[in-house]
């Protein structure tokens, strides 16, 4: 199986849409309920989105035999601060390692930006990959709401030296 990790196109975006859709049906259904995933994965699919943050932001696919199978998302927010927006791998290629290598493209980016620390909200399914990481629960746990239903996360933090 051949995979390419690149930086994604206005052409990637409903593999981007697919890829985070299933992620989140296929993967994080294990960790939270029909209703939170239901609410979560219920969106419809904005080219017009997916291409804004593509143009504004860091975003980068895994492609594999032509078909992308997950997508990861950085975004500067100051000049001290990077934030990942997502990091969704499909079923199929979980487990080798290329979730880490999509955060190795954000922390190069954080070190080009000269930034101090990234956050982010991680999802009960990624919390334990982001402690791995390094990064540390900074609050209580959270939700954030989608189409009324609070989907459980954890604030978390990591410092750059």
């Amino acid at each position: 199986m051949s995979i390419i990790i690149r930086r994604a196109t206005a052409q990637d975006a409903l593999g981007i849409f697919t890829a985070h859709m299933r992620s989140i049906r296929e993967v994080c259904s294990m960790d939270y309920t029909s209703l939170e995933i239901t609410a979560w994965s219920g969106r419809n699919f904005r080219a017009d989105f997916i291409c804004q943050s593509i143009e504004r932001d860091f975003l980068w696919v895994i492609e594999s035999q032509g078909t992308i199978q997950g997508f990861g998302h950085f975004a500067v927010m100051s000049e001290f601060e990077g934030e990942v927006m997502g990091l969704y791998l499909t079923p199929d290629i979980l487990g080798k390692g290329l979730g880490k290598k999509l955060f190795l493209e954000f922390l190069n980016v954080a070190r080009k930006h000269h930034l101090k620390k990234i956050s982010l909200h991680a999802t009960k399914t990624a919390k334990s990959f982001y402690e791995a990481l390094g990064f540390l629960q900074i609050a209580s746990d959270t939700s954030i709401e989608m189409k009324g239903v609070p989907i459980p996360c954890f604030p978390m933090e990591l410092e750059l030296s």
